[in-house]
């Protein structure tokens, strides 16, 4: 059985995507399925192509403007390839260029997936509203009733797709991670040299996107309240900035006097980031909307104690008390997130909750298991 996967970007600072599509790619490919790759490649970069034991991956120049991103010669490409496969999947929507490969696909005859990653959620579709409400009714609801089926991360998502009125079938296999490697105190010190202002502090940490749907503004609201009870507390920041999200931030941070506490950290990948959360003392994710936020998997894998809004899922967690549940209501928010530091050892024993769930249903060779299983059917 042969796969073509397709997502219309690898750059990690269009978020989770990137990190999810080559993990699945690379977990569910085996002797008889091979799972073939087509994207774009990073800003202005060539074209080029790998070849893995059963994966061939092909990455196209594009011409982009902020989140828009075509390629002629990826269009055309697939194009001419298409029929070879015998199911395409595609990841992410509103998106002209997979509107389009889509159309493609359909009129080729190729059963194709959907997979939106949260972008049919009501914050995200109301977000830009009136811009997607038309491109929904011209052309993304066609292409989504037309798929053979919608992958969804969460059973909520499966909802979100039938609020929209779309009947075809989902499968629900969520998103995965690899296991935590803890880095020796070497490295930890090396790392936190270059972040004198946070040493002696309590470090809450902000690990995502900087997106007005991520709820950055009501964490650094926040920020007044908690400082009234712990003192010693450092925001870090850690995520691309989109637009000019975080200048606005910024300013509102000097406004309510927080502006020292928070260190913007900027994107980071690899021991870094593996560094960043073995070092901190909780995880909070404030967001509007998620699909199945990657972030929240690799700080419950590290065993930090997680605190996330309703939008964020993981109820079951939340249940277990695994984790914490936030309002953005930057009052209730800081209560919450001074029980968690005013004891932090108590919260790192209940944040082993969330970490074992994390470790026994989200890693990726057995959500590779599942979509091998998935599309056999």
């Amino acid at each position: 059985m042969k796969i073509l996967m397709v997502s219309p970007y690898t750059d990690i600072a269009f978020g989770g995507v990137s990190q999810v599509v080559p993990a699945l790619v690379r977990e569910a490919s085996s002797l008889d399925l091979q799972i073939d790759w087509i994207s774009t490649a990073p800003g202005k970069g060539k074209e080029w192509h790998s070849t893995s034991a059963f994966s061939h991956q092909k990455f196209f120049t594009r011409v982009s403007r902020n989140d828009f991103i075509w390629s002629v010669s990826l269009v055309f490409w697939f194009k001419e390839n298409v029929r070879q496969y015998d199911l395409v999947h595609f990841h992410t929507l509103f998106s002209p260029m997979m509107t389009r490969l889509a159309m493609i696909a359909h009129r080729s005859s190729v059963p194709y997936w959907l997979t939106p990653h949260g972008m049919l959620d009501p914050w995200a579709i109301q977000h830009r509203g009136w811009k997607k409400g038309l491109y929904w009714n011209l052309f993304e609801k066609s292409v989504f009733k037309n798929a053979a089926r919608i992958h969804v991360l969460h059973p909520g998502e499966a909802e979100s797709v039938r609020r929209r009125g779309i009947k075809a079938p989902t499968v629900v296999i969520s998103n995965g991670i690899e296991r935590f490697e803890l880095l020796n105190k070497i490295q930890l010190k090396l790392f936190w040299s270059r972040y004198p202002r946070t040493h002696g502090k309590k470090r809450i940490l902000f690990l995502a996107r900087i997106h007005p749907k991520k709820g950055l503004d009501s964490l650094i609201r926040a920020l007044p309240y908690l400082l009234k009870q712990e003192k010693d507390i450092t925001l870090l920041v850690v995520g691309p900035n989109e637009g000019k999200t975080k200048e606005k931030l910024e300013k509102l941070a000097i406004k309510l006097r927080v502006a020292e506490r928070i260190e913007w950290m900027g994107l980071l990948s690899g021991e870094k980031k593996t560094a960043v959360l073995q070092g901190s003392d909780c995880f909070v994710l404030p967001s509007h909307s998620e699909g199945l936020s990657h972030a929240i998997l690799e700080a419950m894998a590290a065993g930090i104690p997680c605190a996330i809004t309703q939008e964020c899922s993981f109820d079951e967690v939340v249940k277990q008390r695994g984790a914490w549940r936030i309002e953005r209501n930057p009052e209730s928010m800081a209560e919450t997130l001074i029980s968690i530091l005013q004891d932090l050892p108590a919260a790192r024993k209940q944040a082993e909750i969330g970490q074992d769930f994390v470790l026994k249903n989200h890693l990726w060779s057995e959500i590779g298991k599942k979509l091998r299983k998935a599309y056999r059917e």
